[in-house]
């Protein structure tokens, strides 16, 4: 079955905006359709997104913004939701239409806005989400609801839903797309997002992490300090504090890591040795997958 509809946002900037930001912005709503459409499946056991279709109506940079994409989700169902689907689609007070506008705009709205949560947890201050970013916090909390009633499930249930469909390493590709997504009104004080009746404040753009700040924080590479950690010795060159090193982590990484000893560190303490306990500090970085794995520890003291 295939179901056309068109998805409008519209970002009230007073002031015009870079082409770079509307393309990006574009790319991210792409993204977005395509996460809501899968997300759908987990919503809803039994109901397959096949295909999407998506294509590019039009986007002006001057005041404000609009961008418009018009497409079509092809699903199938099993049996047994052949009945619920079309009750979802029309059992309700708030005006549905068949083209699925609402449902798919108001999914990629809830999508985005739980991204942005898990972007403030991943690049934003160093505490928790609903602490750092009330105002996402309360706009998420008023689209998951809004949701509810046009996806005529409870919310709790919805909430669940994107916890699991999003959890591990798929909440940071997530979070970096809705940043992306509100880039436009990023760019200007007091601009918000609208989109299928729903509103993302402009507290809310203003709370989320900006571009510069993902980027700068991609670059960086974790390093987490553990005192009186086993280490396993494999490899050991007593010529060189840098190179030719390895050992492993029981209970961090079972994995066979470089090793590099401080220059507080005698290599000759580990002559012979195959075990041992020290202060380390252990050294992270991205990978595809979208989260950190560790890939090289510093032994600092040993003990």
């Amino acid at each position: 079955m295939e179901h056309v509809f068109n998805h409008e946002v519209t970002y009230t900037n007073e002031g015009r905006i870079p082409v770079r930001d509307v393309a990006a912005s574009l790319i991210a709503n792409e993204q977005l359709l395509l996460e809501a459409a899968k997300f759908l499946e987990e919503l809803y056991p039994g109901l397959e997104v096949t295909g999407v279709e998506l294509n590019f109506r039009s986007a002006t940079t001057s005041s404000p913004l609009r961008e418009l994409i018009a497409g079509a989700i092809f699903l199938t169902y099993q049996e047994d939701l052949k009945k619920e689907v079309p009750t979802l689609i029309t059992k309700l007070g708030i005006p549905v239409p068949d083209d699925m506008k609402t449902i798919v705009t108001v999914t990629v709205m809830l999508v985005m806005v739980y991204g942005l949560s898990k972007a403030v947890e991943l690049f934003g201050p160093k505490k928790k989400a609903n602490e750092a970013a009330p105002a996402i916090t309360g706009d998420y909390n008023t689209i998951l609801h809004f949701a509810g009633d046009v996806l005529a499930t409870p919310p709790e249930e919805i909430a669940k839903a994107l916890r699991h469909h999003f959890r591990g390493p798929r909440g940071r590709p997530l979070a970096k797309k809705a940043i992306e997504f509100i880039r436009p009104a990023k760019q200007e004080h007091g601009a918000g997002v609208t989109a299928g009746g729903l509103m993302l404040s402009a507290q809310a753009v203003a709370e989320a992490p900006s571009p510069w700040e993902v980027d700068a924080a991609e670059d960086e590479e974790p390093q987490t300090p553990y005192l009186r950690q086993e280490v396993v010795i494999h490899a050991t060159d007593l010529d060189s504090l840098k190179t030719g090193w390895a050992g492993h982590l029981p209970g961090l990484s079972e994995g066979r890591l470089r090793m590099v000893l401080y220059p507080t560190v005698d290599p000759d303490e580990l002559y012979g040795r195959r075990r041992i306990v020290a202060d380390i500090i252990l050294v992270s970085r991205l990978t595809k997958s979208g989260d950190f794995q560790p890939y090289l520890f510093h032994v600092v003291k040993i003990h």
